[in-house]
């Protein structure tokens, strides 16, 4: 693929404060452009559901300069320079509160479609934090996540494998699970991984939950969780002289669907990543060899998951 450069759209609520907050994302490469935005659905309509009641003071100026930023990539750019267009005509369009910038230049040493690096940098740049923090006195730092990870939360200290700053002197075992730790792949920027766990082995755990409200969330989360680990395991790859192994690990609630292409898109995306255990939440089964496997990595000294032998 040629190089592929990006934009953001952003809104700023007070003009005063000059406070911009990313609302929209715009790619291009290969001649093509694509814009992906704040609370669209799979057609790329805006569902005003979908949208956080505390961004916009005025969805519907944000409904119109949608239809203008769609509207745009519809039309005006396809017997020239798609990179041209985006930096040129969309850039110089702007509103008082609604605007597009110059982001920078797309770089991966990974091989992915335009489609996977919007979603990737809508899922990076876009959307709201993806974790939230526990209810009363929450330890910082602390992963909830939805539905999905509250129940990961709520399994790991049931077992007692859970650390966290207010439970680590009430644990009773040598190699616990930490939530949001900090992991080092080629990206100079640490990736924080959803769950940690070292013992002997490394491994990095990314959630999905399908069963979220907005499939489109759900398949943006997929590809972020997607680029984290295969970035993390292509440089565990670099370095493996000098640092344990490294098993990326996708524990995946799905729906249940027969038909349904984000679901199965996003899930081809994560098997793609070399040496991955996808562990499918919904199966009874699969749930519970998970979680015995990671009590057993937590309580013996060198032990690593029966996925991986």
């Amino acid at each position: 693929m040629e190089r592929v450069i990006f934009a953001l759209a952003q809104y700023t609520p007070d003009l005063l404060r000059q406070e911009p907050r990313n609302i929209g994302v715009f790619v291009a490469g290969d001649n093509r452009i694509l814009g992906r935005f704040l609370g669209e659905d799979e057609a790329g309509v805006v569902r005003i559901a979908g949208i956080p009641s505390e961004i916009f003071n005025d969805v519907d100026l944000y409904l119109d300069w949608h239809d203008h930023w769609t509207g745009l990539l519809c039309s005006g750019w396809e017997q020239g320079d798609a990179r041209t267009f985006l930096l040129e005509r969309l850039i110089r369009n702007k509103g008082k509160a609604f605007a597009v910038v110059h982001g920078g230049e797309y770089d991966s040493d990974q091989e992915q479609s335009l489609e996977e690096i919007a979603s990737h940098l809508f899922a990076r740049l876009v959307l709201p934090e993806r974790v939230e923090r526990v209810s009363g006195t929450a330890a910082s730092g602390e992963l909830t996540g939805g539905y999905l990870g509250r129940r990961l939360v709520t399994e790991f200290r049931k077992i007692g494998i859970l650390e966290t700053s207010s439970s680590s002197e009430n644990l009773f075992v040598r190699h616990p699970v930490r939530p949001r730790v900090p992991v080092q792949g080629l990206n100079p920027v640490p990736h924080t991984a959803d769950f940690y766990q070292e013992n002997g082995h490394r491994y990095v755990m990314e959630h999905v939950d399908f069963s979220i409200q907005t499939l489109v969330r759900a398949r943006d989360h997929a590809m972020l969780s997607h680029y984290i680990l295969a970035d993390v395991v292509q440089a565990a790859q670099t370095d493996a002289a000098e640092l344990p192994p490294l098993h990326p690990i996708a524990i995946v609630n799905r729906v249940a669907s027969n038909a349904n292409m984000v679901q199965d898109y996003a899930l081809a995306a994560l098997a793609s990543v070399p040496r991955i255990q996808i562990v499918y939440w919904d199966r009874d089964e699969e749930r519970k060899q998970f979680l015995d496997e990671r009590r057993a990595i937590a309580e013996v000294t060198g032990l690593h998951g029966g996925g991986f032998r």
